[in-house]
């Protein structure tokens, strides 16, 4: 009671002050791993899309412990300000964070994962091993605010990228990707198959869904309280998302994890709370809990699938086949049944404006005037 107490400051400033409008289209590219990778000049230039999102993980933003290096997000922001775009912002934790957190103390737990292109794809994606910090461990919660705090402080300083920044998305909680997950079995057959189970693992490291569920209000608290007047955006999966575990650490098929966090979401961030899937399709079932989440009011945007890897969305009958690219028509009506899902927001891949731009517009003005669905 005392733990929840403590935090109850951070609840009544969380909610803050109204969110600017963040309604449109945000380009994305891949994560900015080094100097090297960049958004293209295309995305900037293009009038079709209001916005872009910039990915960084966190190990960039501080290579070291208390130095930060702001100069790929730097270089993004001013871009950005200078081309009139409206920015949604991650920083990638998880197996994304610094090595040094392991060697300064911090609590890690050494995985196998999935990297790289989809089977599907054509392109079979490769085992590697990611150190993943526990999401409850103070010290790591401790470190993670302290980055935060100084990413917050430093755009505030940026000329124009506090007013264009409109999306923060809540971190934290990860693998290698923005998604909300505590990996315990590898995707696909990449670490063997069946691949290896990690759960006796997780919870001999103190994992439990109570547990779990707070370290992940502690650390969106902390988000949301660095980012004021921002959206704050939970990009989720479907399925093998949470070890199979219980409060009490007894096994459980199917633990409510997911819906309790997004309880949790929505009860401490009201209408700066969104809920985002991945995996935006022409066909197939769109991500249940994010169409029950537009029932009970929450915000909901979607990304367009990744099913040819990073050349764009797959326009697919049938996903277990390989991806099919796009003609015009299937794309636009992908974007379509977006808006009119209740979205508020889509995220696009620069292969795509570059290919659909009409399309891309077209999607950009619906959610600009506010004619999705409701």
């Amino acid at each position: 009671m005392a733990a929840l107490l403590a935090l109850l400051p951070l609840a009544t400033l969380a909610r803050g002050p109204e969110v600017g409008d963040y309604r449109g289209v945000y380009v994305a590219g891949t994560p900015l791993l080094n100097a090297n990778r960049t958004m293209p000049d295309a995305v900037y230039g293009s009038r079709q899309a209001s916005g872009v999102y910039i990915r960084l993980p966190w190990a960039v933003i501080e290579p070291e412990p208390g130095r930060f290096d702001f100069t790929l997000l730097d270089r993004e922001m001013t871009r950005a300000v200078a081309a009139g775009k409206r920015v949604s912002l991650s920083v990638i934790a998880g197996g994304r964070a610094p090595a040094w957190l392991g060697s300064a103390g911090i609590r890690t737990l050494r995985l196998s994962t999935s990297q790289g292109g989809t089977e599907q794809a054509g392109a079979r994606p490769t085992c590697i091993s990611v150190d993943l910090p526990l999401p409850w461990d103070p010290a790591y919660q401790a470190a993670f605010q302290r980055m935060w705090t100084a990413v917050s402080q430093h755009l505030r300083q940026t000329p124009g990228a506090w007013e264009a920044l409109r999306i923060v998305k809540l971190t934290g909680v990860n693998r290698i990707s923005e998604e909300l997950n505590m990996p315990w079995r590898a995707a696909g057959s990449a670490c063997g198959s069946p691949p290896p189970d990690d759960t006796p693992r997780w919870v001999a490291a103190g994992y439990r869904t109570d547990v779990m569920v707070e370290a992940w209000v502690r650390l969106s608290r902390i988000i949301a309280e660095a980012f004021p007047g921002k959206l704050l955006a939970q990009d989720i999966l479907e399925r093998n998302d949470f070890p199979p575990v219980g409060d009490n650490g007894a096994p459980d098929r199917n633990p409510p994890v997911k819906a309790r966090i997004i309880a949790e979401g929505r009860r401490l961030f009201g209408s700066r709370f969104a809920l985002q899937w991945n995996a935006l399709s022409l066909d197939g079932d769109l991500a249940p809990t994010v169409l029950d989440a537009r029932r009970q009011g929450t915000v909901i945007g979607w990304q367009t699938n990744l099913f040819r890897g990073f050349q764009g969305a797959g326009c697919n009958t049938n996903r277990r086949e390989a991806p099919l690219e796009c003609a015009e028509p299937d794309y636009a009506a992908t974007l379509e049944r977006g808006v009119r899902s209740g979205a508020e927001y889509l995220e696009v891949w620069t292969p795509d404006l570059a290919r659909f731009p009409e399309a891309v517009r077209a999607a950009d003005n619906a959610l600009r005037q506010g004619r999705n669905a409701r």
